[in-house]
């Protein structure tokens, strides 16, 4: 037994495997008209609308059930296409569990594109998996902000790459609802393989986990019963 014990010490190292790492992704630029934002506890206005300074912001609207409000009336020469993108978000949200909430309008008065994102975060989406796009028709500016449970699931590297090729793809658009629609898809298309990697990289890292566990066992019991047969056999030789 004793003999069992003190090789477990120099086998354990050798049946560590080594953690994978994980490659880095280079992180790409954005305009000035395209902004990508963290979620934040200290935004230019609380929850109720009131900034800071004690200005009274515009109040926020209830959740759409669409999940796209258009006060910008971006859509409204294309209804066709705007019932598409509402069909898309709900089996994203049936099917996949991923909530993207879409803002749209002429011109936002008090707080910028990124403020009023981070408002709506907290009164759309606060305990949901997704994102928060905002679009102001007037200036072209688009934010996109990223709700915890997103934050809770991938690092900010990833959310970051993400949020960057939704604007990347909504850049490369012409028109308003163009833009919309090639950035929500485009959200969701980098969600989805982001988080099923995730997923399959921790179902990995425990399957890895068990083994070790499981062989140092294996180890640990044989070595043991290699020290017993060979105490055994040393008593009956004396």
């Amino acid at each position: 037994v004793a003999l069992g014990c003190l090789a477990v010490p120099l086998l354990v190292p050798l049946l560590v495997p080594l953690v994978p790492l994980v490659p880095l992704l280079v992180l790409t630029g954005c305009s000035e008209q395209v902004a990508t934002v963290e979620k934040s506890d200290t935004v230019a206005g609380d929850f109720d609308g009131n900034d800071g300074a004690g200005t009274t912001l515009d109040p926020l609207p209830p959740v759409p059930e669409s999940q796209i409000l258009d006060d910008g009336r971006v859509f409204s020469h294309a209804p066709g296409k705007l019932a598409q993108l509402v069909t898309y978000l709900k089996e994203l949200r049936e099917n996949e569990g991923i909530e993207i909430f879409v803002a749209i309008y002429g011109f936002l008065d008090g707080e910028t594109v990124e403020q009023r994102a981070n408002r709506l975060r907290k009164a759309w989406a606060d305990r949901n998996t997704g994102v928060v796009v905002v679009y102001e028709s007037g200036s072209e500016g688009m934010s996109f902000v990223a709700t915890d449970e997103i934050d809770a699931a991938l690092t900010r590297h990833d959310i970051n790459m993400i949020l960057q090729q939704a604007g990347t793809a909504a850049q490369e658009q012409k028109g308003a609802e163009n833009q919309i629609e090639a950035a929500v898809h485009t959200l969701a298309d980098s969600l989805l393989s982001k988080l099923d990697r995730r997923k399959r990289a921790n179902e990995l890292t425990s399957k890895k986990r068990l083994l070790v566990v499981s062989t140092t066992l294996a180890c640990v019991i044989l070595m043991a019963l290699i020290g017993i047969v060979v105490t055994r056999f040393i008593n009956r030789a004396e």
